[in-house]
């Protein structure tokens, strides 16, 4: 009796303490299937390369984990894209990426996640985290003589599972 009782004593401890630690992990860091979702979705990232125009060109690439601007949202959203350049029209850049979809499987959650284009020559809202880019960007596009563009995949709306970094 005294080895099943000291057995069921130990599992119980290793249990009890694996939650001490997630919890702490969560609290410190944030929780980490968010970051396992936002790696898929870069991972799925490279699928959009064959939707650019032939003559574009990589300026950056950017990625987002976080929640809307509006606080308790209780919402986590993901986004991963680039910034290019094309001297392509915008309705042709916008012909090569209209509806296009990539097909994504978060743990939870099997979705086809529409290909975004916005120009920084217009604005866009602060209600998307896009719109932190925007700022980041944006002197690129003055004066530049091509289109400069951000292409991405965004998921938005994923619970927020108690993570500091998606209640802005």
């Amino acid at each position: 009796m005294a080895k099943v009782m000291s057995k069921y004593f130990w599992r119980g401890l290793i249990i009890f303490f694996s939650f001490v630690i997630y919890f702490l992990i969560v609290v410190v860091y944030g929780s980490p299937l968010h970051d396992f979702n936002l790696w898929i979705l870069k991972q799925h990232y490279p699928e959009v390369t064959q939707y650019h125009p032939y003559d574009s060109i990589l300026i950056a690439k950017k990625s987002y984990l976080g929640g809307p601007d509006e606080h308790g949202s209780q919402k986590c959203n993901y986004f991963v894209g680039e910034v290019r350049a094309s001297w392509e029209s915008k309705q042709q850049i916008e012909g090569y990426y209209a509806d296009k979809y990539v097909s994504v499987r978060l743990p939870s959650l099997y979705k086809k996640v529409p290909v975004g284009v916005k120009f920084f020559d217009e604005s866009w809202t602060m209600e998307s985290p896009l719109g932190d880019w925007w700022g980041e960007f944006h002197e690129m596009a003055e004066g530049a003589p091509n289109n400069i563009y951000l292409v991405y995949l965004g998921i938005e709306g994923y619970p927020f599972l108690h993570d500091y970094r998606c209640d802005n």
